[in-house]
């Protein structure tokens, strides 16, 4: 009895352990997304019923300080120019239903006024909210769709290369895109994820 009394307890040991470590895996909490970054992004005509927390839906933080090339990037602010994620309420017109208000996914840009040669708003056509990131390199322009004002490709790019911080956009189905700004025109590409 007393053998049966030890295989129960691992087994109720083994059980807790497996189902803490996949709640710590899938669970994983991100940083919220700090109060100054709200302020901003509400001021911009932001809303987001998630309060700037990150849902079971979301693949990492919605926001990064550091998007200027040059500027050290991260999630504490050492910056004053950031990326940030949210929901942007627009005034829609429908053929049907006709006029009505319209969430979608933006990501808005803090701090670059006259830093940077781009727009500081990238349109990302989707309800779902995404998480934010960068990475320096040096990228090859023909490999990018240029965008008009709606976010719309409009041509691929020249045959260069720059050297640019990009910034990218992340959604939980694991698409991935890539922006970068060039002579004052925003470029986009569709990252491969390994």
């Amino acid at each position: 009895m007393e053998m049966r009394s030890k295989r129960v307890l691992i087994g109720f040991a083994a059980l807790f352990l497996l189902l803490a470590h996949g709640g710590l895996m899938a669970g994983k909490i991100e940083p919220p997304v700090p109060e100054e970054l709200w302020d901003y992004a509400r001021a911009q005509g932001c809303v987001d019923e998630a309060g700037g927390r990150s849902g079971p839906d979301d693949v990492g933080p919605r926001y990064i300080y550091g998007v200027l090339s040059g500027s050290k990037f991260g999630y504490d602010k050492k910056q004053d120019n950031a990326a940030i994620v949210c929901l942007l309420r627009s005034r829609r017109e429908f053929p049907v239903i006709g006029e009505t208000f319209v969430d979608e996914a933006t990501v808005l840009l803090k701090g670059v006024e006259g830093k940077f040669s781009c727009k500081s708003t990238l349109p990302l056509l989707s309800t779902r909210t995404a998480s934010v990131s960068v990475k320096d390199g040096i990228w090859k322009l023909k490999e990018f769709h240029k965008l008009d004002n709606k976010g719309e490709a409009i041509s691929t790019g020249a045959s260069i290369s720059i050297s640019t911080r990009m910034i990218i956009i992340d959604w939980y189905e694991g698409r991935q895109l890539g922006f970068i700004c060039h002579k004052g025109d925003w470029y986009a590409t569709t990252l491969r994820i390994d």
